[in-house]
């Protein structure tokens, strides 16, 4: 059964560094699509420019692993990824506006703000004061089923 578990455990990270550090390793590929993957590092940022290389190139990564010793990422990883990204590059635009060295910090605080509204937004989150059936619960938030099934479907996977 995949769950939050799989992405807070690592394995969703795990995967996308052993997917970057294969594909990296890949020449032959690289030639062909005239670009290489992102190296992955411990830095938010890269993790979303890794993240976005991912999904622009996902047919052509999928097709290249199948015929390689290389086991592709799972359906439920890409889904998880397609509904990250979006999140994350919010989060990367708060972060690069936030090491700006002429911000105040009552101005910092205004930009994170920003941020957490639309990601409340995004993703639905919602108190769990009220039934549950038709949420998935995590500690003291909820996401509607219905609303996780939106936000992939925008994302047009």
């Amino acid at each position: 059964m995949h769950s939050s578990a799989n992405v807070f455990q690592g394995e969703w990270v795990a995967k996308a560094h052993a997917s970057s550090d294969f594909l990296r390793a890949q020449n032959s590929l690289i030639t062909e699509m005239n670009v290489k993957c992102p190296k992955l590092t411990t830095r938010w940022v890269q993790y979303g420019i890794a993240l976005i290389f991912f999904i622009t190139y996902r047919r052509r990564l999928v097709n290249y692993a199948a015929h390689q010793k290389f086991v592709p990422p799972s359906p439920f990883w890409w889904i998880m990824t397609y509904a990250a990204s979006p999140a994350i590059s919010s989060v990367n635009k708060t972060i690069v506006v936030l090491q700006n060295k002429v911000l105040l910090i009552a101005q910092q605080d205004e930009h994170i703000v920003n941020l957490i509204g639309p990601l409340v937004t995004m993703f639905s989150i919602d108190s769990t004061n009220g039934p549950i059936d038709g949420y998935f619960v995590n500690g003291g938030m909820r996401i509607a089923y219905a609303d996780i099934v939106a936000h992939i479907e925008y994302q047009g996977s």
